[in-house]
């Protein structure tokens, strides 16, 4: 079950710390700006929904910024 409360604020502390590493890796792929801030955002929303289960699947083996690379 999803503790929506603290996926939300990991998610939220993801964003602010990677949020423009993020953009960065995607719109080097991609290069479209539009679409890059889409795929952005739908990085943030499935690392959202899967954020607990990584982090106890992974436990201190769990690196945030790698793991979003994956997900991006």
């Amino acid at each position: 079950m999803i503790d929506t409360q603290s996926a939300t604020q990991t998610t939220e502390a993801l964003i602010h710390q990677y949020g423009r590493l993020v953009f960065q890796v995607i719109y080097g792929l991609v290069g479209d700006w539009h679409e890059s801030q889409d795929l952005t955002q739908d990085t943030f929303l499935a690392a959202f929904k899967a954020i607990e289960a990584a982090r106890q699947g992974r436990g201190e083996n769990f690196h945030a910024k790698a793991w979003l690379m994956q997900i991006a």
